[in-house]
C-alpha cells in the first residue's frame, strides 16, 4: 500500500468517525429534549411544558420566534460557529 492510499484511508475513516460523533451528539440532544417534554408532561400542561422546553426562564419572551430571520439566522450562526470551532480544533490537533 502506498503512502497516499494510507493517508486517504485514514482521512475517510476520520471523517466517518467525526460524522458518527456529530450524529451521536445530535441524537443525545434530541433525546434530552424528549426527556424534558416527557417529564414536563407528567407534572405540567403541554403548553407549560413546551414553554419550559423553549427556555422561557432564560429568554423571558418569544420575540425571536416572531420572524424567520429571528429564528433561523441565530440557529444558522450557531451551526456555522460550531462547525468552524471543530475545524479549528482539528487543525490544532493535526499540527500538534
Amino acid at each position: 500500500m502506498t503512502e497516499p492510499e494510507s493517508t486517504q484511508e485514514f482521512s475517510v475513516t476520520r471523517h466517518l468517525q467525526d460524522l458518527a460523533t456529530v450524529i451521536g451528539f445530535g441524537v443525545l440532544g434530541w433525546a434530552l429534549c424528549g426527556f424534558v417534554v416527557w417529564i414536563g408532561g407528567q407534572f405540567f400542561s403541554m403548553n407549560t411544558t413546551l414553554l419550559l422546553h423553549a427556555a422561557l426562564v432564560i429568554e423571558r419572551n418569544f420575540n425571536m420566534f416572531k420572524s424567520v430571520i429571528g429564528t433561523w439566522v441565530p440557529f444558522a450562526l450557531i451551526l456555522v460557529t460550531t462547525y468552524l470551532s471543530g475545524v479549528c480544533a482539528r487543525r490544532r490537533r493535526d499540527t500538534a
